[in-house]
């Protein structure tokens, strides 16, 4: 089928820094955006793909992710002391709700369903009931939404599977029996490139993947005793949800080890390690949280990936 070019999106925390990144790479490479044959993207970064393949240009997209983004803090004005806090710590329900993304989501994408984007698009998410007639075979299940090929195409609202890949265990509720495609593919480029290969018929030799992060924060848990216990993975309040961002940071890494050694120089990763670490906070606005991730962002150099694009042949002409 020719060169197939992927643009792969992580979910996370920081989705600014990430839109703010690809934004500076489309600049030094005007059309960049242009030359990426499947986009996909997890939690947060499903939003940014949706738009993506939305939108009549894929900068039209990007544009909306960055508005929507700096306008996005799911922790501003919670309380600790707030009936929903006080019963998420008991175990009783999530920390948060999705009443403000479901809104962002449906003004932005519509009613518009994943089969009718203009562009190609693949989104990880989990099914946490494949609700099977055999009861020895019922089962949670990774579940891939994508747009790639007839009769696989999946008819779901866009604005429905960017919940369901948005949806971390215990921060956020369920959404229609789905939770975060993070839990297995933080970084969605594997899922991608199985998806491209499945139904494009993709040979790897053909596949170039770009590969954007939100960066590298230093995450770490100092045991001097092994023996703690939930605690110390989720409610300790210097590292809060330990356990969760143990979960998405190692799968994402052994995706980036994976396909570094799967594709090589033809898997373009840019996902710095950060000099500081800003992640959302209950006493910081939204605007706040984007200054601080605008500032992370200039720090990153991207000229570096610029130059490993152009390398390998990304801005070559190549049918998909």
């Amino acid at each position: 089928m020719g060169k197939l070019r992927v643009l792969a999106m992580d979910g996370g925390y920081r989705p600014l820094v990430m839109c703010l990144l690809l934004a500076r790479l489309e600049a030094l490479r005007p059309g960049l955006l242009d030359t990426v044959d499947v986009f996909s993207g997890t939690s947060a970064g499903s939003a940014a793909a949706a738009m993506m393949s939305l939108r009549e240009t894929p900068q039209e997209g990007l544009a909306d992710a960055l508005e929507v983004f700096r306008a996005w803090n799911p922790l501003e004005g919670t309380s600790p002391l707030s009936p929903r806090t006080l019963g998420a710590i008991s175990g009783v329900n999530a920390f948060l709700t999705h009443e403000l993304l479901y809104r962002e989501m449906l003004g932005v994408l519509g009613d518009t369903r994943i089969s009718e984007t203009r562009r190609r698009v693949v989104i990880p998410t989990v099914e946490l009931d494949n609700e099977a007639p055999n009861q020895r075979l019922r089962r949670w299940t990774i579940r891939v939404y994508h747009n790639l090929s007839e009769p696989f195409v999946h008819k779901t609202r866009l604005v429905d599977v960017v919940l369901r890949s948005s949806s971390i265990p215990m921060l956020q509720p369920a959404y229609q029996g789905h939770a975060d495609g993070g839990l297995y593919a933080n970084n969605p480029a594997l899922i991608a490139l199985g998806a491209a290969h499945d139904f494009l018929g993709a040979e790897l030799e053909e596949v170039q993947i770009l590969s954007i992060g939100q960066g590298e924060a230093n995450h770490f848990i100092d045991l001097p005793r092994g023996d703690v216990g939930y605690g110390t993975w989720l409610l300790d309040p210097n590292d809060p949800m330990a356990f969760l961002n143990l979960v998405l940071d190692l799968n994402r890494q052994a995706t980036d080890y994976q396909l570094s050694r799967i594709l090589e120089d033809r898997f373009v990763r840019l996902n710095p390690v950060l000099t500081r670490d800003t992640r959302p906070r209950p006493d910081i606005t939204a605007a706040q949280f984007a200054f601080e991730q605008e500032l992370v962002a200039q720090e990153i150099d991207v000229e570096s990936t610029v130059l490993h694009l152009d390398r390998i042949g990304w801005f070559a002409p190549g049918e998909a």
